[in-house]
């Protein structure tokens, strides 16, 4: 199994709960059946701490990007540094990035002095063309921007040059899922599931879900923080609601997180059954 994604490698994994070192964090992963992780930066300033990562640990794929929480005024100018960083990287993949138009950002941009819907756009697409210029990956985050969201990939989808994109975390409604999945959009879900009924219900229909941790910053109930290792309990608490037996829902996931990975995954191939 893979932990399609997390924050391994930031200090967000490292803030306040967890004070694991990335190497015992694996071990416990491995020793659950957990082979590999994809280890997202949500801002600059992550970027140079998982290219170190990437470049001491053979389990873990990296993805850079600029979360929608975390824009300013240059942004744009570091999009153009991603894209260095991409033509020198052949094997990371991009993101995580997307749109957040909940309130409280919108408020955050306004005060700063940036356009909270255009600039979240602008930047946000600027992620989509790396991924198609360079055929990587992506990782989204979306939240209250579905129908801005939508129609930004349907574009793509129509014109013949939407690239993998996974929205991870999603929370979107049966209907948003439906139409993307028919866009070949992946999917992704946490320990969200096992909080919330509406959520549980659309892993339930989705077609291909994707398993994440989002660690550590999306814990299972009477836990502290989420981290890879847990990723076998999400998968065995959806493979029964869903009524498929485990280990074919297991294989099932495999292949479906295998194929969006593309290239980048097939380092997990030899220690992934599909």
């Amino acid at each position: 199994m893979i932990d399609i994604h997390c924050h391994l490698g930031t200090e967000d994994f490292f803030d306040g709960l967890s004070k694991q070192s990335v190497a015992s964090i694996m071990n416990y992963a491995k020793s659950k059946g957990v082979v590999g992780v994809i280890a997202c930066g949500s801002k600059r300033e992550h970027w140079s701490k998982l290219l170190q990562l990437e470049s001491l640990r053979e389990d873990a794929l990296i993805s850079l990007g600029i979360h929608p929480w975390f824009l300013n005024s240059e942004s744009m100018g570091h999009i153009e540094e991603l894209e260095q960083i991409l033509i020198h990287h052949p094997n990371i993949g991009i993101g995580e990035c997307g749109l957040d138009f909940s309130p409280n950002i919108i408020k955050k941009y306004s005060s700063l002095g940036l356009d909270p819907y255009e600039d979240q756009i602008q930047v946000f697409i600027a992620h989509l063309k790396l991924a198609q210029k360079f055929n990587r990956p992506l990782s989204v985050h979306c939240f209250k921007a579905w129908d801005k969201f939508s129609s930004i990939i349907d574009q793509y989808y129509k014109d013949g040059h939407l690239p993998k994109i996974l929205v991870h975390g999603f929370s979107g409604s049966i209907a948003i899922a439906n139409f993307l999945e028919n866009r070949g959009v992946y999917l992704s879900f946490n320990a969200m599931i096992m909080k919330s009924k509406k959520q549980l219900l659309v892993a339930k229909q989705v077609k291909r879900p994707l398993l994440e941790s989002d660690g550590p910053n999306c814990p299972m109930p009477n836990k502290a923080y989420s981290y890879p290792g847990q990723i076998p309990e999400l998968l065995s608490f959806l493979s029964t609601q869903k009524g498929i037996p485990e280990e074919l829902f297991a294989t099932q996931v495999n292949r479906d997180t295998l194929e969006f990975l593309g290239e980048l995954g097939l380092k997990y191939h030899k220690w992934i059954k599909t």
